[in-house]
């Protein structure tokens, strides 16, 4: 049971650990890389609906109209 009693987690982590990722940088980049996911998809979505407003105020205002959509 010594080895319950005198622990030394700075130790163990600097030189057992000391090549591991720790469980909350793993955590961390694993939410990075989720979010970069999702955030991508959500602003081709979010571009594709601005593409067709654009289309939809066109045919309703006419081909002679002028914007500085595009």
């Amino acid at each position: 049971m010594g080895w319950l009693f005198n622990r030394n987690d700075g130790e163990l982590a600097k030189t057992k650990y000391s090549d591991q990722e720790s469980a909350s940088a793993s955590a961390a980049r694993t939410r990075r890389a989720n979010h970069h996911r999702h955030a991508a998809a959500a602003d081709q979505e979010g571009q594709a609906w601005e593409e067709e407003d654009r289309k939809r105020d066109r045919e309703q205002l006419g081909k002679d109209c002028v914007t500085d959509w595009d």
